[in-house]
């Protein structure tokens, strides 16, 4: 006996497509965005972390920091030094380039928001 192919309703197809829609901001949340809206903010190791606790910023943290682990351990591996030194010496050149409102981590305070384009790092 064959099978019988059911068709979608069109109600049911409408709300999974909202859903899908509704979603989609979040599933592809970047980082330029979550530094923008406070979300995310710049560690002096190199990495980023989460300024606030949202389940799409803590994906994109780690997705964020896995790249530039790899990135970090191939340019240490041209240069012959350590990863933790390559992603120290990007950690002060993003710093130094993130613009006013981008948070960053202090040793110290914990997250500060950059007030203006210049902000000493403790070494």
């Amino acid at each position: 006996m064959p099978r019988r192919c059911r068709l979608i309703r069109p109600r049911t197809f409408a709300a999974g497509l909202i859903l899908a829609l509704a979603a989609g901001p979040a599933a592809a949340l970047d980082l330029q965005t979550a530094k923008e809206k406070g979300w995310v903010g710049e560690r002096p190791d190199g990495y980023v972390g989460a300024v606030v606790d949202k389940p799409a910023v803590a994906d994109l943290v780690a997705r964020v920091n896995k790249k530039r682990r790899e990135k970090y351990a191939e340019v240490a591996a041209k240069n012959d030094i350590g990863r933790k030194a390559v992603a120290k010496i990007a950690a002060k050149k993003v710093i130094q380039r993130a613009g006013p409102g981008v948070y960053v981590k202090d040793p110290d305070d914990g997250w500060v928001k950059k007030k203006n384009a210049t902000l000493k790092l403790v070494e």
